[in-house]
């Protein structure tokens, strides 16, 4: 029995667990991740070293480790970063204007973020939805 790949699966960014680097998104649980610290580790004498990747999702606060082998095949994610004005602010959540298209769009607010009209955010353009990162800089 042969089983096909999804067109989408093979439209996806994908890297071996030794060419990622620290700054880099990966997708680990459905989620992207950005890769904080990446570590060689080996287990016992006799064993392959393999690939202890530190990093922080993008929608979950902490930080989360995973080992794989070199050779292990990562997706990467496809993250546009833009800077935005934020133009109104409702309960959980805000209008934010996109600075280089003047797109207007709503977003929603974590628990611990608070922002004001007029400040300028950070956002990120994941699979069409915006996420807000934080403060431009």
């Amino acid at each position: 029995m042969r089983i096909r790949s999804s067109p989408l699966r093979q439209m996806m960014l994908m890297a071996e667990a030794k060419d990622v680097k620290a700054g880099d998104w990966i997708i680990f649980n459905r989620e992207p991740y950005r890769v904080k610290r990446k570590e060689i580790v080996t287990a016992g004498t006799h064993m392959h070293s393999k690939t202890k990747l530190i990093m922080q999702g993008l929608f979950s606060t902490g930080e989360k480790s995973n080992v794989y082998g070199h050779h292990d095949k990562l997706d990467l994610a496809e993250l546009e970063f833009k800077t935005g004005q934020v133009i109104s602010v409702s309960g959980n959540k805000c209008q934010v204007m996109d600075n280089r298209t003047y797109e207007v769009f709503d977003a929603d607010l974590k628990e611990d973020q608070t922002v004001q009209e007029g400040q300028n955010l950070l956002f990120a353009n994941y699979n069409g939805k915006n996420i807000l990162i934080g403060e431009a800089r």
